[in-house]
């Protein structure tokens, strides 16, 4: 894998300041003019554009078929990998890993094999994508959510 230095040199972002590069399956998380951007070495388990912002997206639990719905306005890729190392530090704070401690308890589980994402929408900006994800949340009615919030439609009427 290419080092950081390069990377950025290589996409003409040399003054880019490097905030972590300790993770295994994304090279670096940098800060840019005040924003979060993922270089990512396509190795993150997500098809087509994983440096997309502003998307909804759903895990299914392999073993019992309930879902998850949540949202980034960030990169997807970024807010998997959260979702992934959570569940590797048995992070009960994540809807994931309650789930999977508490329904599936005496079977092993992998993250990779045993959760499917998918990506829902792909939202123009951030009132959308909490809009959608609300409104998809209200359809599906998934079962490994804790929060039904409700965003105000009010704005846009």
């Amino acid at each position: 894998m290419k080092d950081t230095k390069t990377i950025l040199q290589k996409n003409g972002l040399d003054e880019i300041l490097v905030i972590n590069d300790k993770t295994e399956k994304m090279s670096n998380i940098i800060k840019f003019k005040n924003s979060y951007k993922t270089i990512c070495n396509k190795d993150c388990g997500i098809e087509g554009d994983c440096h997309r912002k502003n998307i909804v997206y759903k895990f299914t639990c392999k073993k019992c078929e309930q879902l998850y719905i949540g949202m980034t306005n960030g990169c997807i890729c970024f807010r998997h990998n959260q979702h992934k190392q959570a569940f590797n530090r048995k992070d009960r704070n994540n809807a994931l890993v309650e789930h999977a401690l508490k329904n599936h308890r005496n079977v092993r589980m992998d993250f990779n094999n045993d959760f499917k994402f998918e990506v829902l929408h792909k939202c123009t900006n951030n009132k959308l994508t909490a809009i959608r994800e609300s409104l998809v949340i209200e359809s599906l009615k998934p079962g490994l959510n804790r929060k039904h919030e409700k965003v105000s439609y009010d704005f846009i009427t």
